[in-house]
């Protein structure tokens, strides 16, 4: 991804990695769901966020580095496309901006080099999805959980079964090897 935009806007935000969301420093123009793309060291990651008028945006912690420049495009409600440098740096006192709660599991899709994925289906503890038939599944990184193979998952196939207690969230990413 590279952002398309006649402007693009720099952002400078704290990352408390203990915090479940960051505010991103972006204020909505409006209320509805905001389509994202954030792209990270050549992974481009897309997701929705929920946003109230005139209130700060938040994302999840999980989808940012505590030191790093990530290109943001938003897409407003009506179509409207802005663009943002979000430079971060590694704040332990910033304060924890939950992400909206009607939408804990938000969509997520990854372009990759079929090295590692997002999720973009689940239920319950099982996660399913084709890609990762063939592949042996080594890490899933949810938050500031890591789970190494038999540490918090096992997987049959083309399935993903959650075990010790563990739950899906929004912004997961899954390592895996063919």
């Amino acid at each position: 991804m590279s952002c398309d935009c006649e402007n693009i806007v720099r952002v400078c935000i704290g990352v408390n990695p203990c915090n479940e969301g960051t505010a991103i420093g972006i204020t909505a123009a409006q209320t509805g769901t905001y389509g994202a793309s954030l792209l990270f060291n050549g992974v481009t990651r897309s997701f929705t966020i929920e946003a109230v008028e005139n209130e700060e945006m938040a994302i999840l912690t999980s989808l940012l580095n505590e030191s790093y420049v990530h290109e943001l495009r938003l897409t407003d409600p009506i179509g409207n496309v802005t663009c943002h440098y979000l430079s971060t740096h590694l704040d332990l006192g910033a304060e924890n901006s939950p992400v909206t709660p009607s939408n804990p599991i938000q969509e997520l899709e990854i372009e990759v080099d079929a090295d590692d994925i997002s999720t973009t289906t689940e239920t319950d503890d099982t996660l399913t999805n084709a890609w990762f038939d063939g592949k042996v599944i080594r890490k899933i990184y949810m938050g500031t959980q890591v789970y190494i193979r038999g540490d918090g998952f096992e997987q049959n196939g083309d399935e993903i079964i959650l075990i010790n207690g563990a739950s899906w969230l929004a912004g997961q990413l899954i390592i895996a090897e063919t």
